[in-house]
């Protein structure tokens, strides 16, 4: 599957700038969709945070927060590991670097423990059936489990 394909590419990622490299130019065409973002929020200095700034459009650092006002506005919270929705606001900032009309949307929180970072990943798509609300997200719940581990050893 999808999914499993992305986890075996993520796995082989040694380094922080591949892994971002990998998430940024690889991710769309094995996951089939149109847009990700990694949104990063954090209060502390951190090596890699400063790196990632340099690395965008993919990637997107706020401020304490931001992740748990968006969640709310999409009508989920901080504790749901992954959601799935179909009315999408691209004016919002975490689409403000996406070309393509989203109209489904995974959103991954990802908890990073022992670091001051917490995040949200953002898969959208075109196609308005991919991340619909009813689906089946065990699948996308392993991977944000999986990409939380994986990025963690650069953030902590």
């Amino acid at each position: 599957s999808q999914i499993q394909r992305a986890i075996l590419r993520l796995l082989e990622t040694n380094d922080f700038p591949s892994f971002i490299k990998i998430l940024s130019k690889e991710f769309k065409d094995i996951l089939n969709i149109e847009h990700v973002s990694l949104i990063l929020e954090t209060n502390a200095a951190n090596e890699n945070i400063t790196l990632l700034k340099s690395l965008n459009p993919v990637t997107i650092i706020v401020a304490e927060n931001t992740i748990k006002e968006y969640l709310a506005i999409t009508g989920h919270s901080i504790s749901q590991h992954v959601a799935l929705r179909t009315d999408i606001d691209l004016l919002h900032k975490f689409y403000e670097n996406n070309s393509h009309k989203i109209l489904s949307e995974a959103l991954l929180n990802l908890n990073f423990d022992n670091s001051n970072v917490s995040g949200l990943l953002i898969l959208g798509s075109k196609n308005k059936a991919k991340f619909a609300a009813g689906q089946g997200t065990e699948l996308l719940t392993f991977f944000a489990q999986v990409f939380e581990r994986i990025i963690a050893r650069w953030l902590t």
